[in-house]
């Protein structure tokens, strides 16, 4: 993660390749999951779309097969997160859901507010403002409840967008100021 922040994708790469290659030899599958969310998100990041829903799909189907569900609701989110960027925005909208179901039935709330965020963001770009701004609602307050601050602030970030769009500049100028200095 380290060398991911500092931009050094190459040695990313290879310390992410080596740890898969351990996993799999030591037959660690819950690690080789881990490994494999890991290298997508830095396919993700290098923008390297094909590539990261390649290694998410790997992570998806083997934390299935070891029937994890927290690694099968993150997998789902991630996998999600890259369909947005490929702009397959249904595909996205059913892994959010999914990992959503999955999350309130383990009572994880932090992956639940995200996934409420994910959802909203799908909604906006479906061009379904009504279920966006509902999904955005939703995250806030849940992240509110759970002291996520993170997760409250992009919520907001999504309702300030729905004020904008509707024409309250006013209001959505005050949801962006508050953003910014929180």
């Amino acid at each position: 993660q380290v060398a991911v922040a500092l931009g050094d994708y190459a040695e990313a790469r290879q310390f992410l390749e080596e740890s898969l290659q351990t996993a799999g030899a030591a037959e660690i599958r819950h690690l080789h999951v881990h490994a494999l969310g890991n290298l997508s998100e830095l396919n993700l990041a290098a923008e390297d779309y094909q590539a990261a829903k390649q290694d998410a799909q790997q992570a998806l189907a083997l934390a299935r097969e070891i029937e994890e569900q927290f690694s099968i609701a993150a997998q789902l989110s991630h996998l999600g997160a890259v369909e947005m960027m490929l702009s397959e925005y249904a595909t996205a909208e059913n892994c959010f859901q999914e990992a959503l179901d999955i999350a309130i039935g383990l009572g994880n709330r932090w992956e639940q507010a995200s996934c409420l965020n994910r959802l909203g963001e799908v909604m906006w770009n479906l061009d379904r403002p009504h279920e966006s701004q509902r999904y955005f609602q939703q995250a806030l307050s849940t992240a509110r409840d759970i002291g996520a601050a993170s997760i409250a602030l992009n919520s907001l970030q999504g309702l300030a967008n729905h004020q904008a769009d509707r024409g309250d500049t006013q209001r959505s100028l005050e949801l962006a100021y508050f953003i910014l200095h929180h």
